[in-house]
């Protein structure tokens, strides 16, 4: 038994390649996009859906724009508000603008027509139910 070099140089481009295209075969998890920060995010499966919570603290529920699709859960958050105060001898505007995006590859296929999604305290919680696995048929061959 003996060791070869170029065998074992070859092992390891062939483990690296294999590595890389895995990686690559995969869509990013999150999508940044200019000017939004990203909420902190947990995703899990849990009999038969996959449930995902969402930090959008200072929100309301009318200023998140939510979408899903089979495979992805698309969240965007924007708030724009202004504050006024006048008093005596001086007058007071505040603007203040938040903006939340993320876009999450979700771990199985879903059925996007099932989803629920509620908002409380500053915290999204989408509850997608999985799809069916398409059964397995026999086939006779003629």
């Amino acid at each position: 038994m003996s060791w070869d070099l170029f065998e074992e140089i070859k092992r390891i481009r062939r483990d690296i390649d294999r590595v890389f295209s895995e990686f690559m075969a995969k869509p990013p998890f999150k999508v940044p996009v200019t000017g939004f920060r990203e909420p902190l995010v947990d995703v899990w499966e849990s009999n038969g859906e996959v449930i995902v919570e969402m930090e959008l603290p200072g929100l309301k529920k009318n200023d998140i724009d939510l979408n899903v699709t089979e495979t992805t859960l698309e969240v965007k958050a924007e708030v724009k508000r202004e504050v006024k105060t006048e008093e005596k001898g001086y007058s007071l505007r505040e603007r203040r603008y938040k903006g939340f995006y993320r876009r999450i590859q979700l771990p199985v296929k879903v059925d996007p027509s099932k989803a629920k999604a509620s908002f409380e305290n500053g915290v999204l919680e989408v509850r997608l139910q999985k799809a069916e696995v398409p059964k397995r048929f026999k086939v006779s061959i003629e």
